[in-house]
């Protein structure tokens, strides 16, 4: 999702398709089996998990790897068993004060906010105060209508697996400085996108929907957002130093830990505080130890310190299958993810901040719970993803294979169906990323991240990279490994709509002009229309100046698209368009105004007459003209 959409999805969870054995899929956390059962009736079949050992542990991995990635400093806790093993800081919080790094120190911690803001609407439907299986337009009737163009709204449920259908916009959900921030009401009211799919139909990543899961709680419970989030789950954890309070309380702001960017030849760059608009979604600001405790409470049954913190339908919402396209399928929780690392099968968030990374790993059937935390922003300017935030999630992975054994597999390839060449073709064709915006220029992510469906002709079909079969109807099973499928999922008419590889990784299908082949062909096109007119025009004796500097315009304008994509730290438009990109973005206006001219341009060549050779030149600009015309309109390329 992506040199553009790569930056958000990024931001986001894995694609990694694998089946997921620890718990069949639940109705609702009411009809779930009880918590003392999902958490310790199976036995725990891991290496005693001692806190010596396991600082010893990470101890040396940090003090192997952390200078090299270049990592400030790093948070560490680990629970097992219903206790605290390991909860530490290393390096640095404040590279300018040489402030150490602790688990005290308060650290940003991106979409992990998602998995808290999941269990405090578990809790308030523990006290019947919100309905799981209700449409969230119950409780916003003045910011979402009951339908919209794509059907029924979403329920509170379904906006918990990220089924709601919102796209993953991104542009201007951070503010610069507290007077831009908006308060969450406001935000919503003015800036909340239109759904890009129907509910329910595949899961896509968003902040959307988890902002409006927030704003609804608030609504209910009559207090802003923080206030609730307060209430409902860190004073009965005893989280006393995490908030989702914007600006942050004056402790917690003094304490936080700098965000940094490494720049090369031992030069760091600090990322600048900013204010999230989108609160419920990435806002929350916690410390190591807090994470402990709210680990402690979802993997020992909702109890902390020997009392019911959370109710038993909390825990059972979040460590519990409520949201799959197929069993085989990966899947989520009410607020966290399925993941296989290592062959180990784990329920996880990520949490990618534009100056922190982080990541909250739980094994229930382990009772075993990591959080990490990195001071260093996940994505650098070429949106790939920084050896500081990779060393923090490879030190979780390393932990689990250190102590956990590894999830059976034993998934065996399954028969083909009998007419499974007959129905390949029905899937064949391009699908790009289901939540990919629509309403400013991130929607480019649609021609960077998208897979490909070929049908091969002896019944398999070409997924991706990938060799699949039809094994059931919309279910393909790669026949290299096993134990991924992939799901396509059908609109209302029955025809083919979307694919799915589980989790959150959800392809919608293209039409012909959204495919970069097409793209492609078109930018050519308009490279060859105005080059080829800038370049031998002035030397035929019958240059039109208006169009002349409308092609230079036009060629610089996609010279700089291009710079932008690769080479613009595109984390900074979380926050603000840069002012070089507004002044890119206003040539296209003034390519329209200088097109208006080619009728009194045509007129003039008319009448000059020209041999046909340039007659041919003007035509295939005028093909460019509209081609770019459209394409900035079509690609939200543009000042607006």
């Amino acid at each position: 999702m992506r040199i553009v959409h790569c930056t958000l999805l990024l931001f986001v969870l894995l694609i990694m398709p694998a089946p997921f054995p620890i718990r069949a899929a639940q109705a609702s956390p009411e009809t779930s089996p009880e918590v003392d059962e999902m958490t310790k009736s199976q036995p725990d079949r891991s290496p005693i998990l001692d806190p010596a050992g396991i600082a010893a542990f990470v101890d040396a991995y940090v003090e192997r790897h952390m200078a090299a990635a270049h990592a400030p400093g790093l948070v560490v806790a680990v629970v097992h068993d219903g206790e605290v093993i390991l909860s530490r800081g290393y390096g640095f919080a404040d590279l300018q004060t040489q402030r150490s790094m602790t688990a005290q120190t308060p650290v940003r911690a991106g979409s992990v906010s998602k998995a808290a803001t999941s269990a405090a609407v578990l809790e308030l439907a523990a006290r019947g105060a919100i309905a799981l299986d209700a449409p969230v337009s119950r409780y916003l009737p003045g910011l979402l209508p009951p339908q919209d163009g794509h059907g029924s709204g979403a329920t509170v449920a379904q906006m918990l697996t990220l089924q709601g259908g919102y796209p993953d916009v991104v542009v201007g959900t951070h503010a610069p400085t507290e007077a831009q921030w908006q308060p969450l009401p406001g935000y919503l009211a003015a800036h909340l996108p239109a759904r890009v799919h129907p509910p329910r139909r595949v899961p896509s990543y968003n902040s959307w929907e988890h902002a409006l899961l927030g704003q609804a709680m608030a609504e209910v419970l009559g207090q802003p957002f923080p206030a609730v989030m307060e209430e409902l789950l860190f004073r009965p954890l005893g989280m006393a130093h995490t908030t989702f309070a914007q600006p942050l309380p004056a402790p917690i702001a003094a304490a936080l830990a700098a965000g940094y960017a490494y720049q090369g030849n031992g030069i760091y760059e600090e990322v600048p505080l900013d204010f999230v608009n989108l609160t419920p979604g990435i806002g929350m600001v916690t410390t190591g130890d807090d994470m402990a405790r709210f680990m402690l409470a979802l993997l020992e049954g909702g109890r902390v310190g020997g009392e019911q913190a959370l109710a038993r339908s909390t825990v059972a919402g979040m460590l519990t299958r409520q949201q799959t396209l197929h069993p085989r399928l990966r899947s989520r929780t009410y607020g966290l993810s399925e993941l296989t690392l290592e062959g180990r099968a784990v329920l996880y968030h990520d949490g990618n901040g534009i100056g922190h990374g982080n990541r909250l790993i739980l094994a229930p059937e382990h009772r075993l719970g990591i959080f990490l935390s990195v001071n260093h922003r996940p994505l650098g300017p070429s949106a790939r993803s920084t050896p500081g935030y990779n060393f923090m999630k490879e030190l979780g992975t390393r932990l689990l294979v250190e102590y956990l054994p590894p999830a059976p597999r034993d998934v065996e390839a399954l028969p083909p169906l009998p007419d499974a060449a007959a129905r390949a073709p029905r899937y064949t064709g391009h699908y790009r990323l289901a939540g990919t915006p629509q309403e400013d220029f991130f929607k480019l992510g649609a021609l960077l991240d998208n897979v490909d469906v070929r049908a091969g002709g002896d019944g398999t079909v070409t997924i991706g990279s990938g060799r699949y079969v039809e094994v059931e109807p919309l279910l393909f099973q790669h026949q290299a490994h096993p134990s991924t499928f992939v799901r396509f999922v059908e609109d209302d008419p029955g025809e083919i709509a979307w694919l799915s590889f589980g989790g959150t990784g959800s392809y919608a299908r293209a039409r012909a002009h959204e495919t970069p082949r097409f793209q492609l062909g078109l930018v050519a096109l308009m490279v060859v229309g105005f080059l080829a007119f800038a370049a031998v025009t002035p030397f035929t004796g019958h240059t039109q100046w208006p169009i002349w500097l409308l092609s230079l315009l036009a060629l610089a304008f996609l010279a700089g698209v291009a710079l932008m994509m690769l080479r613009a730290d595109l984390i900074l438009f979380f926050k603000t368009i840069p002012p070089l990109v507004k002044l890119l973005f206003l040539i296209p206006w003034l390519v329209g105004l200088l097109a208006l001219s080619y009728p009194l341009a045509l007129a003039a060549l008319w009448r000059s007459a020209p041999p046909d050779g340039v007659w041919l030149l003007y035509g295939v600009n005028a093909a460019a003209v509209v081609a770019f015309l459209w394409f900035v309109r079509y690609w939200n390329l543009y000042l607006k």
